[in-house]
C-alpha cells in the first residue's frame, strides 16, 4: 500500500516528501507535482525525453539516427555539419564525433597541467621551459619520449 501523498506544497515540505498532489499542469497532467520545484512530474519526464527528443536534430536526421541505432551503430553521418564542418554524430545525443574527441583531448591536456602545477607548483609556462631546457629528454635516464619525461 502506497503512503498517501500530501495535497499542497506547504504539507509536502512539511513531512520531507519529494512529491505532492496539486492541481493539474496547464497540459492536463493528473497534478502529481515534484516538492522542490513544484513542476509537474509528467511535464518533466516528457521535456527529459532522451535521446529522441533532441530539438537540435533535424526530422532527417533523426531518420538518419533511428536507422543507425536499428543497424547496431553508435553514429551516423548528419545532413548539415556541426559549426566547425564535421559530419559524424553520436546517435545518443547528436553531439559530434571529432568534436567530442578534441574536447576530451582538451580535458586531458588541462588535467595533466593541473596534476603538475598541484603536484610540483610549476605553471604551464614554467612547464614548457622546462621541457625545453632539458631538449625534452628525461633528467634521469636522457629517454625521449613524450610521456616518460620526469622533472
Amino acid at each position: 500500500m502506497m503512503p498517501e501523498l500530501p495535497a499542497t506544497h506547504a504539507a509536502a515540505v512539511a513531512v520531507g516528501a519529494r512529491h505532492f498532489l496539486g492541481a493539474p499542469c496547464k497540459h492536463g497532467h493528473a497534478g502529481l507535482r515534484y516538492t522542490s520545484g513544484r513542476n509537474c512530474v509528467e511535464c518533466v519526464r516528457i521535456a527529459r525525453g532522451g535521446w529522441q527528443k533532441s530539438g537540435r536534430r533535424s526530422a532527417d536526421n533523426m531518420t538518419l539516427a533511428l536507422e543507425a541505432r536499428s543497424n547496431g551503430r553508435t553514429t551516423y553521418n548528419a545532413t548539415r555539419p556541426c559549426r566547425l564542418g564535421h559530419y559524424e554524430r553520436y546517435v545518443a545525443s547528436n553531439n559530434c564525433v571529432e568534436c567530442n574527441r578534441l574536447a576530451l583531448h582538451r580535458g586531458k591536456v588541462k588535467s595533466k597541467f593541473n596534476r603538475i602545477r598541484s603536484a610540483y607548483g610549476l605553471d604551464r609556462e614554467a612547464y614548457l621551459a622546462m621541457v625545453l631546457d632539458q631538449q625534452s629528454s628525461c633528467r634521469i635516464c636522457g629517454r625521449t619520449e613524450p610521456d616518460h619525461f620526469k622533472l
